[in-house]
């Protein structure tokens, strides 16, 4: 129809203004002075923004739901419109607190959200959305801008970046406005947070996941991976965030994400600060003992559909976690409990304990294949960990002297010597030929280990040490049977 064909006349107009608005100025020279601009203000990129919604809502369902690079271009001109450098009298104006978006970024949030609510409309009528997977990668960069904000590039025709300056910087009168600039090779970069704008972006991701995450486009695209991939940015920097509350969104998202995602990959076997405060790094703590919760009940049950380099790499995981770690230099500190990550330990090493038991009352799932790969793996790992805590125990009980160590360490201890003798006990119970010949040579191994913990000066630990040496009596030779 005629009105159709004036509305997608409209929509490349927007495209046209779109691309030449965000482009460098051709005489290589930005100029944001208040009465002399060759660069869009605000205001003018803002009303701009807001035009999207009442153009596309014409031609949705006919054009720009089917067509990848419409969307393409558009995605493209929100990023680029985002890095604008500001005028220098309006910047002052447009920082945002910790909880504001300024004006442009509300408009770039509700251009984005205006085309999730559509499409995942959309997507609920058909098993092909290839927007999807698209929407989800250009959200994701979005996202990354509490990270990496967005910078303002010129490059002349053969991609190759130049100098710019400014007319600022060639007046001395004018220096201070130099600082809304970063005038190397080329780069300009605003001085606006986009940290609330990032955040409020990853949580529509994550909330539009929840909702799709099962549609057939978007398993098959990788994007939960993708997902993954870019939360591990943050969740990797932890304190070094520009914003604390980046990682700990990250963290949340992360386990909002997995909800969803563990059911998929086991479905369509689809895988892909030292200065804080110790209440704060109590409660950090806590976070990381989800994710360790969140790996026993919801990952490692599931190892028929899981890799075995995978499981080695999650029982890595559980072996560094399993032993307690100082949050704190000071070396002789007899009642620091609470500095310690006791509960990160005990939860590592309870995990580790829980699929190394192999006799007849443990689950079904051990004697499948795939639950004695598991077994397997973890009893090897949970032996190496106990080889390891008693070696440090040991090592820094004679560095300490006659000062004890701390009363989590000494816990530690006589809790590894105890799940020691349980595991051997359920190892002679098992079946013969059910336990590997490597096995019972790491058990056998720990034995001068044993032995040096004799001379402790700690009662407790010479108590638990002759208890764990007894079960000993029948395993100095590995039994002639094992495979």
């Amino acid at each position: 129809s005629d009105d159709q064909q004036l509305w997608h006349q409209a929509w490349v107009v927007w495209l046209n203004i779109g691309r030449c608005c965000t482009k460098c100025p051709p005489e290589k020279v930005i100029v944001i002075d208040r009465y002399d601009s060759n660069i869009p203000s605000q205001n003018f990129l803002t009303y701009y923004i807001d035009i999207f919604p009442n153009i596309i809502q014409h031609i949705w369902s006919t054009e720009f739901l089917y067509n990848q690079k419409d969307f393409e271009q558009f995605s493209s001109i929100v990023e680029h419109i985002l890095a604008v450098p500001i005028h220098s009298d309006m910047a002052l104006f447009l920082i945002p607190t910790d909880v504001n978006l300024t004006v442009l970024q509300e408009s770039a949030f509700k251009a984005m959200d205006f085309v999730r609510k559509n499409l995942k409309e959309s997507s609920s009528h058909t098993t092909q959305s290839p927007l999807l997977p698209l929407l989800f990668q250009r959200l994701l960069v979005l996202s990354s801008y509490a990270i990496n904000p967005p910078i303002f590039d010129c490059t002349d025709g053969n991609n190759n970046k130049k100098l710019i300056t400014t007319k600022q910087q060639q007046s001395n009168t004018q220096q201070n406005n130099n600082l809304l600039l970063k005038s190397s090779g080329g780069d300009h970069s605003n001085n606006i947070s986009f940290v609330p704008f990032s955040e409020k972006i990853l949580r529509m991701t994550v909330g539009l996941y929840e909702d799709v995450g099962t549609h057939p486009s978007v398993i098959e695209s990788g994007t939960l991976q993708t997902i993954i991939q870019t939360l591990q940015v943050p969740l990797s920097m932890k304190y070094n965030c520009p914003s604390p509350s980046t990682w700990k969104l990250a963290i949340e998202c992360f386990f909002r994400v997995l909800k969803v995602g563990l059911v998929v990959a086991r479905k369509y076997r689809y895988l892909a600060p030292a200065d804080s405060a110790i209440d704060e790094i109590q409660r950090d703590e806590l976070i990381d003992c989800q994710v360790i919760e969140l790996i026993r009940d919801d990952i490692l049950p599931y190892a028929n559909v899981l890799t075995e380099t995978f499981l080695t790499k999650i029982l890595n995981i559980l072996n560094r976690g399993s032993i307690y770690s100082y949050a704190t230099d000071n070396f002789i500190d007899i009642d620091s409990s609470r500095r310690l990550r006791e509960e990160f330990s005990k939860v590592c090493f309870e995990t580790l304990l829980k699929y190394s038991f192999i006799n007849e009352t443990s689950s079904s799932f051990s004697s499948t294949n795939d639950g004695m790969l598991i077994t397997k793996l973890a009893l090897s790992s949970m032996l190496n960990r106990c080889k390891e805590i008693m070696q440090k125990y040991a090592h820094d009980e004679r560095l300490h002297g006659k000062c004890p160590l701390p009363r989590p360490r000494t816990a530690e201890m006589i809790s590894v010597l105890k799940a020691l003798g349980t595991l051997i006990t359920a190892l002679k119970k098992a079946p013969k030929n059910s336990v590997e010949l490597t096995i019972w040579h790491q058990l056998i191994d720990l034995y001068p280990c044993l032995v040096e913990c004799t001379t402790s000066p700690a009662q407790q630990i010479c108590t638990a040490v002759k208890e764990t040496l007894h079960h000993y009596f029948a395993l100095l030779a590995p039994p002639s049977s094992s495979r």
